[in-house]
C-alpha cells in the first residue's frame, strides 16, 4: 500500500472530496477511526491500522482539492521522508486565507524552525505526510484535548532527512466554530499553555528562540482575547494569562520584533501586523479596553 490516510472522525463521517479522491485506487487506504476521543488516541489508533508506506491526515469537516492525491503520490516517486503542501483557511475571521510557506525551497531545517515557533504556519497534522517508518516509538499525547499535533509535530519532522514541498493549496482546512479548538472553556487554555511553556523550556538549543517566540505568541492570544473581551472571564484565571502573556513580551519585545521583522519568512505586511499586535500587548488592559471601547 503506497498512500494511508486517516480520517479520526466522531461520527463516522468522511469528507466527499476524500471519498471522490481516491474511488478506484487500489495504491491508497482511507484508515477511519471512528467515535474514539480525545483526537489524540483517535489518531494513535490510525497510525497503528495504518499498512501505507506513507500516512497523511484528513479532519472530518475539511475538503481537499483535485490536486491533493496526484501532487501528493508524484511527490513520492522522490521518496522523501516528508511531503508538505499549502492550504486555504476556509471561514476564517477575516475571510478565507491562505497557508504558504512564502518561499521557493524550504528545507527541513527551516520547517523545524516553523513548527516550533508556530507563527510561520499551522501546526497541524493534516499540513503533512510523512513515512509511516518516521513514527515508529512516536506517538500523540492521549491526555490532550486539543494541540496533540502541535505537541507531537517537532518530535516527527526534526527525525526527517529530506522533504518535498507542493507549492499549492491543495487542501482546504474549514474552520468549524463548534470544534474543539473554538470553544474549549478557561481549562482547556490553561492546559495548553502549560504544555506550550514545557515545550518551549525543553526545546533543543537551536530551536529555542523560536520555541520562545511560539509561547509569546500563545500569550499573545489570551492576552488579546481578555483586551477585546473576546472571551469571558471565568475567575481570575484568564485576567493572570492575560498578565503574564503582557509581562512576557515586555521582557523579551525587543528579541520577539528582530524575529518577526528579520528571520520569519512572512510577508511584509505580516510581519508588520504581528509587531503591531505584540505593541498593543504592551498597554495597560484598561487602556486597551478603553481603545476599543464603543459607545
Amino acid at each position: 500500500m503506497k498512500l494511508s490516510v486517516i480520517v479520526p472522525t466522531l461520527d463516522g463521517n468522511v469528507p466527499e472530496s476524500l471519498r471522490t479522491a481516491i474511488a478506484g485506487r487500489t495504491d491508497v487506504e482511507v484508515v477511519v477511526v471512528k467515535g474514539v476521543s480525545p483526537v489524540g488516541k483517535a489518531r494513535n489508533e490510525g497510525l497503528r491500522r495504518a499498512t501505507g508506506d506513507y500516512v497523511a491526515w484528513v479532519d472530518a469537516d475539511d475538503e481537499v482539492t483535485e490536486d491533493w492525491l496526484p501532487s501528493i503520490l508524484k511527490a513520492t516517486e522522490a521518496d522523501p521522508d516528508l511531503i508538505t503542501f499549502d492550504a486555504t483557511r476556509i471561514g476564517w475571521e477575516n475571510g478565507d486565507s491562505g497557508i504558504v510557506w512564502g518561499e521557493a525551497a524550504p528545507t527541513v531545517e527551516k520547517l523545524v524552525r516553523s513548527v516550533y515557533q508556530d507563527l510561520e504556519r499551522m501546526c497541524a497534522m493534516w499540513l503533512f505526510v510523512t513515512k509511516r517508518k518516521l513514527w515508529e516509538d512516536l506517538h500523540f499525547d492521549e491526555s490532550a484535548v486539543i494541540c496533540e499535533d502541535y505537541l507531537v509535530l517537532p518530535h516527527l519532522v526534526s527525525r526527517a532527512k529530506t522533504l518535498a514541498y507542493v507549492p499549492r493549496q491543495t487542501y482546504r482546512y474549514v474552520c468549524n466554530g463548534e470544534s474543539l479548538v473554538h470553544r474549549y472553556g478557561f481549562t482547556g487554555e490553561a492546559r495548553v499553555m502549560e504544555l506550550k511553556r514545557c515545550r518551549s523550556e525543553e526545546a533543543p538549543p537551536a530551536y529555542r528562540s523560536a520555541a520562545a517566540l511560539g509561547l509569546a505568541t500563545a500569550y499573545y492570544g489570551v492576552a488579546i482575547r481578555v483586551a477585546h473581551g473576546f472571551a469571558v472571564v471565568k475567575g481570575e484565571g484568564w485576567r493572570r494569562e492575560a498578565q503574564m502573556a503582557r509581562e512576557y513580551i515586555r521582557r523579551n519585545f525587543r528579541r520577539i520584533v528582530v524575529e518577526c521583522l528579520g528571520r520569519t519568512r512572512l510577508p511584509l505586511c505580516e510581519k508588520l501586523k504581528w509587531v503591531l499586535r505584540f505593541v498593543w500587548n504592551c498597554l495597560p488592559e484598561g487602556l486597551a479596553r478603553r481603545l476599543v471601547r464603543r459607545d
